[in-house]
């Protein structure tokens, strides 16, 4: 439900369900930014970058986090832009060796269609097929498995 812009000051936390629900809902071979989430839910797409960044294991599996890029379809320079630009070509969209997304323009979703009162759950896709999945055993560092 969109917010007035006296209450786009809301803490992440608070907005979280709503993120993760419209972030499930992107079709395969579909992308979105933060900003485009931002203004769907009126709230700043640092709050969207903040609740992506904060994902445990369990979402990171179950959410196609991989599916939201910078407005120009960029791929950020954090922890997992390897896995999220292998996650992409799996699905069959084409990333530049500099981590831009190719004909952004034809794949681009300014609005993420979600159906009235869906949960994150009730959307979220797995990890594609034959990609591995992240994992991480206590004290040590992070280590892939294949799903």
């Amino acid at each position: 439900m969109p917010r007035s812009p006296a209450q786009s000051w809301i803490r992440p936390a608070r907005i979280r369900p709503e993120i993760l629900a419209l972030v499930a809902a992107i079709p395969a071979g579909r992308l979105t930014s933060c900003n485009a989430i931002g203004r769907q839910l009126d709230v700043s797409p640092r709050h969207v970058v903040t609740v992506l960044a904060t994902l445990g294991e369990r979402e990171r599996q179950n959410l196609p986090w991989w599916r939201v890029v910078a407005d120009g379809g960029a791929i950020g320079r954090h922890k997992w832009r390897e896995t999220q630009i292998r996650y992409l070509q799996a699905e069959g969209i084409a990333v530049a060796p500099a981590g831009i997304v190719c004909d952004l323009a034809a794949r681009f979703l300014a609005s993420v269609p979600v159906a009235a009162g869906a949960k994150p759950q009730d959307t979220a896709q797995a990890v594609p097929a034959g990609q591995p999945t992240l994992s991480r055993a206590r004290g040590s560092k992070r280590h892939t498995t294949t799903s």
